[in-house]
């Protein structure tokens, strides 16, 4: 039972009790009425028996005004208790609206904060699957950060031009001496990032074959250790003087005229597979410890362990082999970088 309905209860028992008690004075009223005598006397004897008989008229009124009085208020409290339960409902009514407007709210926000909880939920699983895949871009970030170069980088991220540096053409001059169709599928159909077949042409057109060593074969010999076995990257070195015609000729690469009697050769070998290579040549020059030195720190830096040289018994390669201190007995020398011996046959 709601406040409203317990309200109208209180007010119906009060109206009750009102009527109940007011047909109770009315017929009380009634009955003092009937009860008083009806007696018509001249005065004298109305005198007479006044001084007789006792008065009942005066002696109910009273009782009448008491009851009149009783009446009266009993109106006045259930007009007030009425007033006052008409102004409990309008309240408890207006409450009651609040209350159901205040409940509405509620669940409003109850809903509000259902859908906010299940938008976090959803935001928490894409925040966690953006850390996933980013985790995952940073780790091949890092590995083809180990097997790409810059500009190999730059153009999976979507650059169309870059400057392939010297190690670049190396490599893709690597791929490119198994066979050109070969070379094509890496780069096309795997998606490889590598140079154009025309700016490796360009490249080599510019290829430094000058007097010296070899830095640029060189390179492509370091770039092709990566995919070799430490024992196929044993190697001897060998040297030696040629007799060429010393008539004079042009160099076009340099633009220069050149005229020389003799060359001298270094050729590296593969002691445990068929790979050979010149590793440096220069016009009218003996070998020297310095020099020969030089050659074996550069290898060696090139990932190609010497093991051994071989030269001819000349006069030069005798004053060689007495500055790197190799004699009949001591058949061998101390190799610049790793402080081993290397031995000459």
């Amino acid at each position: 039972m709601n406040i409203l309905e317990q309200g109208w209860s209180i007010l119906l028992s009060k109206l009750c009790k009102f009527f109940i008690l007011w047909s109770v004075i009315v017929s009380s009223t009634q009955l003092t009425n009937d009860a008083l005598p009806a007696v018509n006397l001249t005065n004298d004897q109305s005198t007479q028996t006044d001084k007789q008989q006792p008065s009942y008229g005066n002696n109910c009124a009273p009782l009448v005004q008491v009851e009149k009085y009783y009446f009266e208020h009993l109106m006045l409290n259930t007009v007030l208790t009425y007033i006052v339960l008409i102004s409990h409902f309008i309240v408890s009514d207006q409450l009651t609206k609040k209350l159901d407007s205040q409940w509405k709210l509620l669940a409003t926000q109850e809903k509000l904060i259902t859908s906010l909880h299940k938008k976090k939920r959803k935001l928490q699983n894409q925040l966690q699957r953006a850390n996933t895949k980013l985790k995952l871009k940073l780790k091949i970030s890092n590995n083809t950060k180990q097997i790409l170069s810059s500009a190999q980088r730059k153009i999976v991220n979507g650059k169309r031009k870059v400057r392939w540096s010297s190690s670049d053409i190396v490599k893709a001059l690597s791929v490119r001496s198994v066979s050109l169709k070969s070379y094509e599928t890496v780069r096309s159909s795997w998606g490889l990032p590598l140079p154009t077949v025309r700016t490796l042409q360009r490249w080599t057109q510019g290829f430094g074959c000058s007097p010296g060593i070899q830095t640029d074969v060189i390179a492509i010999l370091k770039s092709e250790s990566v995919n070799m076995d430490i024992t196929k990257r044993l190697c001897a070195l060998s040297f030696d003087e040629m007799s060429i015609n010393s008539n004079y000729a042009l160099d076009k690469s340099t633009n220069a005229i050149v005229s020389a009697s003799k060359v001298q050769v270094v050729m590296a070998r593969g002691i445990c597979d068929g790979w050979k290579q010149p590793v440096f040549y220069a016009f009218d020059r003996n070998m020297t410890k310095n020099l020969l030195l030089q050659i074996i720190t550069v290898m060696e830096k090139a990932g190609y362990p010497v093991l051994s040289v071989t030269c001819d018994l000349g006069a030069e390669n005798r004053s060689l082999l007495t500055e790197l201190g190799v004699t009949i007995d001591r058949t061998y020398f101390t190799n610049p970088v790793w402080q081993i011996q290397i031995l000459i046959t």
